[in-house]
């Protein structure tokens, strides 16, 4: 056991000991303000219990870190390993060589920058194992994996991770083809057979592979890596699956191969890849002619250069597709006004105005055609006619040609026309983002009928008096959290909590809350308790926390405050901002359009660490942001994945992150949560359906599903 400190704040006792004596230096190590002076009598200290007794009590955190580093004794640095501050223990870590307690340190410590520090001098294959699969934080376990070599440990490293670093480093170590296999074989991961088949093509084994592998994606993965033309002809010869066969044909550029695939192949999709790779133009042009599917003759048209023929296809061709695409490769003025003029297929006239510059064909078009896709190609190949774009955006009936002219439109007083107007919000939202005029926006955030349209309007406003109307008075949650979002940006989100008497408002307001002090104050003071409870949920400063825990008298019950000090060990993540996003899911008329739907997730944090340059006295002041990455999965019947996607909170910069009191261990610590837009999910989610589809959705109770389906129907022309 170390040495208890002595009776006063330094260790030292009450008594005057002289400067140069060595309890003198220990004195002026202990006790100095001066950061200079105080590290210059650590170095001439050379007695284990002195240095121990500086790194314990000094006022100097230069002389703490600099007696640390000359510590060895295993007892000393033992005792230096229960300090409060990461930055002491990590320094600490580094002088130990006891496997025992390096171990200690690498599975316990709170920190993941000292538990790191740990595991890099670990010599245990079974502890760096425990910290690769268990330890939390990513740099832990990257640190971790690269001290392993048991083959076991590797392969169950990389089935458990679900980052990509660590997966890399531990496939990387992996030398026989058979382990690799087993990856393979027992992953469900792309990434991971990914990593796999990358390293099997480094050892020269992944022919074997792509010849014996049951699974037809992972033997596409496969394809991807091959480095002959040889073996991938086999594939296109011998492989049952047609989507091997086609990845294989685009990686081929053997022409009298592709050739004769093109002819032969009995797959469209098989003979397509292999067009689009032929140069030949006598060879695209007798497929453009003769092949049965439209598929075939489309890509083959694709890089066709024989203008006569071209114009042929484009007038004669019984697929739209092929007539447009052929459209797409014409030069010619004349003809391509000609087709535009003569065929039936909105999709073959909009693909010729593409590529008209005539601007009274354009006009004529954008005003008169039928078809609402043409009228939008032609407003946008227009150059500049601000009373054609004002006449379309009041009067066309299609919403999505509005939009598109109400895009183009540059005069405030004609946006703001369409912004009050006109009955579409998918009409309102491109008026809306082309329009500067804050009085406006500011109206519109208020008084427009469609929540979407007023949170968009919201997100663009800095008056903090129409801001905390909005943020009390709208109807609509998600308009009212864009608002106070928008209050926390600027800074008046504190003087909105004190005015507001609504506590369900106030509760709102804590939950988006992001100053530390204002959750603090509110957890201690608010009448509410349920807003007192929820300003808790979000405090991030573990050593209030633990203050309040141990306080029985104390603002906060010491209860709830050892829950929240759990779920802070918990990564801090409330599934509660992800309710939404699952009440969308499981609307009862979208489970009829598209089966069950589920939805998994997991949540990880970034340790962002900053350190103020210049700064004196030494170390310098330090910032922590807690940069959530959430990554989210929905998937449907036959586990078929419609949505996989990673969101990042935003990361801050140095000066915002210094903003606010330091808290625990003298860092100003924030948690930036990953923003998960619902409405933005329900339209990838259904950008897939047809029409008739999204018509039955947009009738929904679910809001999401409603907004989301109406705005891709009038998106689309529909």
């Amino acid at each position: 056991m170390p040495p208890v400190v002595g009776s006063n704040a330094n260790g030292l006792g009450g008594e005057v000991i002289p400067e140069g004596s060595p309890s003198g230096l220990l004195s002026v190590a202990v006790q100095s303000q001066d950061e200079m002076e105080a590290v210059a009598a650590v170095l001439q200290l050379k007695d284990q219990e002195d240095l121990w007794r500086v790194a314990r009590c000094a006022s100097s955190k230069g002389a703490r870190m600099e007696a640390i580093r000359r510590l060895h004794d295993p007892v000393f640095l033992e005792d230096i390993l229960r300090e409060g501050d990461w930055f002491l223990r990590a320094e600490a870590i580094d002088r130990v060589q006891d496997q025992a307690l390096l171990e200690q340190t690498a599975l316990g410590d709170p920190d993941w920058v000292v538990r790191r520090n740990a595991v890099e001098r670990l010599l245990s294959e079974e502890a760096r194992f425990h910290a690769a699969v268990s330890d939390p934080e990513v740099e832990v376990r990257q640190a971790a994996v690269k001290g392993l070599s048991n083959p076991s440990f590797l392969r169950l490293a990389v089935l458990q991770e679900v980052e990509s670093r660590p997966k890399m480093l531990a496939i990387a170590r992996l030398s026989n083809p058979d382990h690799l296999k087993v990856l393979l074989d027992r992953s469900q991961d792309r990434e991971t057979k990914a990593l796999a088949l990358r390293r099997l093509r480094e050892l020269g084994a992944l022919d074997h592979v792509v010849a014996d592998h049951p699974d037809p994606e992972t033997r596409r993965q496969a394809v991807e890596l091959l480095p002959t033309e040889e073996v991938l002809k086999v594939l296109v010869r011998k492989d049952a699956s047609a989507v091997v066969r086609r990845e294989a044909v685009r990686r081929i550029d053997d022409q009298v191969f592709l050739s004769s695939v093109a002819v032969a192949d009995e797959d469209p999709l098989v003979r397509a890849a292999a067009a689009e790779g032929l140069r030949s133009q006598e060879t695209r042009a007798h497929l453009a002619r003769s092949d049965a599917d439209g598929r075939v003759r489309a890509a083959a048209v694709g890089q066709l250069d024989l203008p006569e023929l071209l114009l042929e296809i484009a007038y004669s061709d019984s697929e739209p597709e092929v007539r447009a695409r052929a459209v797409s490769r014409i030069s010619d003025a004349k003809s391509l006004v000609e087709v535009f003029r003569r065929d039936a297929s909105p999709r073959v006239r909009a693909s010729a105005i593409r590529r008209i510059r005539e601007e009274a064909v354009l006009a004529t078009a954008a005003r008169n055609d039928p078809s609402p896709e043409v009228r939008s190609a032609a407003l946008l190949q227009v150059s500049d006619d601000q009373s054609l774009f004002r006449t379309a955006a009041s009067t066309d009936p299609s919403p999505n040609v509005r939009a598109i002219a109400a895009s183009r439109l540059v005069s405030e007083e004609s946006l703001a026309l369409v912004l009050f107007q006109d009955a579409s919000p998918h009409v309102r939202l491109a008026a809306l983002r082309r329009i500067n005029d804050e009085k406006v926006i500011g109206r519109v955030s208020e008084s427009d009928a469609d929540w979407v349209v007023r949170r968009a309007a919201a997100d663009r406003i800095r008056n903090l008096d129409r801001l905390g109307r909005i943020a009390s008075m709208d109807p609509d949650v998600d308009v009212r959290v864009a608002a106070i979002r928008r209050l926390d940006e600027i800074g008046g989100l504190r003087g909105w909590l004190h005015r507001q008497a609504d506590p369900e408002r106030r509760m709102e307001g804590v939950l988006e809350c992001s100053d530390p002090e204002v959750l603090e104050d509110t957890a201690r003071t608010d009448g509410d308790p349920a807003v007192r409870a929820a300003a808790l949920s979000r405090i991030e400063d573990t050593g209030l926390l633990r203050k309040w825990m141990g306080d029985p008298s104390g603002p906060v019950s010491p209860d709830d405050a050892a829950r929240r000090i759990l779920e802070l060990r918990k990564e801090g993540e409330s599934v509660s901002r992800l309710v939404p996003l699952q009440r969308m899911l499981a609307d009862p008329l979208l489970e009829e359009v598209l089966g069950r739907l589920d939805l998994s997730y997991r949540s990880r944090w970034q340790d962002v660490r900053y350190s103020r340059d210049g700064a004196t006295p030494y170390p310098p002041p330090r910032a922590r942001a807690w940069v959530q990455v959430l990554t989210l999965r929905v998937s449907g019947p036959e586990d078929r994945v419609f949505l996989d996607r990673t969101l990042w909170g935003r990361r801050p910069g140095k000066m915002e992150a210094f903003q606010g009191k330091a808290v625990s261990g003298a860092e100003t610590i924030r948690r930036q949560y990953a923003e998960v837009d619902v409405l933005a999910w329900a339209e990838a989610l259904l950008e897939t359906l047809d029409g008739q589809a999204l018509s039955r959705l947009a009738r929904s109770e679910n809001k999401y599903v409603r907004s989301a389906s109406r705005l891709l129907l009038e998106s689309r022309n529909l």
